[in-house]
């Protein structure tokens, strides 16, 4: 095909079925995101931090404590000056949350356009990525939680540096918004990486240049962090987790390599060809790293599909260029089908991951009535029961007016590597001081399995000291033996406790 801004009428309709998908893809996150319910785990976690740096209270004031903050700063302060719109801590984490996903993908195609001038596979691109991470990461789409807010500030910057010759300037500003996006979420690493890998081809000049500004830039971005957030933030930041390398290759072939195999073994060729041209050497780079980190990172405990977004938005972005080669007929030229059959193809693989995982459509929808109506009877319960508490889900707790006392995954992770004391907490709970304790298995699942968040050494005095309140699937709340329920639960029983309804208990886990 001669011309790379006409086409036929099938080859647009590959782009119309596409845009139909991501606009489908995206009626339940928007939904979501204005729903009483949990979208993830990690959302209480932000939306208590958020609060107290909104209250001017230091987030990294101690090394080691029960509550750890290991994100930086910056995150916090945003959603903290949304709230003084009006907005709730929760609703603006989201809306920046769910606002960054378009952006993230209209990034994602200008980049495209700007290495191929060509408008509908920056189109092609940018749909990509909405419909990939709608299918694989759905449960960050609209969550209050910074990652796709942080992804925004690298995509500018790695827009920026394939814009044009690499200036002081230009290198300047690009190294200026990768620690922006730092300062949100420092795990996406690969865009100043793959920048720093391609100046070491372009020249020794621009190497040095680059290196000495992020070094400056990171220096003062720590120093800003620690002044504003507290003495520990270095410590914090870098607080170390358990690490399988199991889970490492079994997560990276399910959420990394697994979720659009096809498109990943066309983008390692696409690659090896593409690394030997200057102008896409950079983008070549950044899919390589993201797949080398990626494949490394997700070994962490607690680290999940976030740890791959960076090959979702890079191999968006090879996909466009690669189609864009197809239908100029540099690629398939001998094979007119190629044209037609290769964009339904990449479309096609996307239905067995899509398949394979959570509701994302009609029954998802319908069931948010239902869902909305559990969380706000867990609350109230929660509400109903003044004194501090202990919530694997924080968001519950949070919404529940509960103080921020502990923080189950982290205080699990350091007790686990040694480094935090649980006898406290253990102590408290035998003398039934927690007003509340709810964890999202029962205790009976909890003692024989491995859960991350829980700090196996209170299953014990949880057991002898409390009893189960109040039962639902994803969430199971302990009140103290010695509290006022009008009739403790056994084992596989169901519960009535005021205006509560009757819910069977499940003993089935429940991913974060």
């Amino acid at each position: 095909m001669s011309s790379t801004t006409d086409g036929s009428a099938s080859e647009w309709g590959s782009l119309i079925l596409f845009a139909l998908l991501a606009a489908a893809l995206m009626v339940y996150p928007i939904l979501r995101v204005f729903s009483a319910v949990e979208v993830s785990y990690n959302e209480g976690w932000n939306v208590y931090n958020a609060a107290a740096a909104d209250q001017g209270l230091p987030l990294y004031k101690q090394k080691i404590g029960w509550t750890t903050v290991n994100y930086p700063v910056l995150s916090f302060y945003a959603v903290a000056w949304l709230h003084q719109t009006g907005l709730s801590y929760l609703t603006a984490g989201r809306i920046l949350s769910l606002v960054s996903l378009p952006l993230s993908c209209l990034l994602v195609g200008i980049v495209v356009w700007r290495l191929s001038h060509d408008w509908r596979s920056a189109l092609f691109s940018g749909l990509f990525c909405s419909a990939v991470f709608c299918i694989a990461a759905n449960d960050y789409i609209g969550a209050a939680d910074p990652q796709i807010f942080a992804q925004v500030f690298f995509l500018c910057g790695f827009l920026l540096y394939i814009s044009g010759t690499p200036s002081f300037w230009r290198l300047a500003l690009t190294a200026l918004l990768f620690v922006l996006g730092g300062s949100i979420k420092h795990n996406l690493i690969e865009f100043p990486l793959a920048v720093l890998i391609d100046l070491a081809f372009v020249g020794r000049k621009k190497f040095l240049q680059y290196l000495s500004i992020s070094i400056v830039l990171l220096c003062a971005t720590i120093y800003i962090n620690t002044t504003v957030g507290g003495p520990f933030f270095v410590s914090n930041i870098l607080s170390p987790r358990l690490y399988s390398l199991k889970k490492a290759i079994l997560q990276f072939l399910e959420y990394g390599f697994g979720i659009v195999p096809l498109a990943m073994i066309a983008a390692l060729i696409w690659s090896a060809t593409a690394i030997k041209d200057k102008k896409l050497r950079v983008l070549a780079i950044l899919f390589l790293a993201s797949m080398f980190v990626g494949s490394l990172s997700g070994g962490g405990i607690g680290v999940w599909v976030n740890s791959y977004f960076d090959i979702y938005l890079s191999l968006a972005m090879i996909t466009g260029l690669m189609m864009h080669q197809i239908w100029r007929g540099e690629i398939g030229s001998r094979h007119p089908w190629a044209a037609h059959a290769i964009p339904m193809a990449l479309i096609i693989c996307f239905v067995p991951t899509w398949l394979a995982g959570p509701p994302l459509f009609y029954k998802a929808i319908a069931a948010l009535s239902q869902k909305q109506s559990q969380f706000q009877s867990e609350v109230a319960f929660l509400r109903a029961h003044p004194g501090p508490a202990f919530c694997e889900s924080l968001l519950r707790c949070y919404e529940a007016g509960k103080a921020y006392e502990y923080d189950p995954f982290n205080s699990a992770n350091l007790v686990r590597l040694g480094k935090l004391d649980p006898s406290n907490l253990i102590n408290r709970l035998n003398r039934g001081e927690l007003s509340t304790v709810q964890l999202c298995c029962s205790i009976d699942f909890l003692e024989q399995d491995d859960d991350p968040a829980i700090i196996r050494q209170i299953l014990p005095a949880l057991d002898a000291s409390y009893r189960l309140g109040l039962a639902h699937d994803g969430c199971y709340i302990y009140v103290p033996k010695n509290s006022d329920l009008s009739r403790s639960v056994g084992k596989g029983g169901t519960l009535r406790h005021r205006s509560l309804i009757n819910s069977p208990i499940n003993n089935s886990p429940i991913p974060a």
